[in-house]
């Protein structure tokens, strides 16, 4: 991919969207207790990351494959409204994401009603910005959405490979 199709594509996007700690992070980031009673509420399975996002395994039966999911621990605040990321990662740059497949995901992604797909590093994401007081149920309904068509697109790049 060119650089400046990179360039084009680069979306301001949290550092912990890798769902991985830096080598000095000692301790887990404390996980935000509305998080988890959302996620208690719905009866989903999960554990806290070292920076304190909410992670969760997708099992699609029918594909006999899993998708990770984060639910992120922290949020953003724009104006008086605070955001919160539901983020899953679809597929690795390498894996054949051109310049035109970028194109083309922004394309789609002026077609989602919820969410859009991000680059951060090397990983392309399926990203859902919600409002922090979304119920739990609509939550899981953004949870469902964005695992779903971060797998799609795993399985177009990586084929059978289940990384993600």
């Amino acid at each position: 991919m060119s650089s400046s199709v990179r360039v084009a594509l680069l979306f301001p996007f949290l550092l912990a969207a890798a769902g991985m700690a830096r080598a000095d992070d000692q301790s887990p980031a404390p996980a935000d207790p509305a998080v988890q009673a959302k996620l208690d509420a719905r009866g989903f399975h999960y554990e806290v990351d070292a920076d304190g996002d909410y992670k969760l395994i997708y099992s699609f039966d029918k594909e006999q494959r899993t998708q990770i999911l984060f639910v992120g621990g922290r949020t953003e605040e724009l104006g008086g409204m605070k955001v919160r990321e539901v983020f899953s990662p679809a597929a690795r740059l390498r894996d054949g994401i051109t310049g035109e497949v970028a194109l083309e995901l922004l394309a789609d992604n002026r077609a989602k009603k919820l969410g859009a797909w991000e680059i951060n590093g090397e990983i392309l994401y399926f990203v859902a910005k919600l409002s922090e007081d979304i119920g739990a149920e609509d939550l899981e309904t953004a949870m469902d959405l964005v695992a779903s068509l971060a797998d799609d697109l795993e399985m177009r790049f990586s084929g059978d490979r289940d990384e993600l």
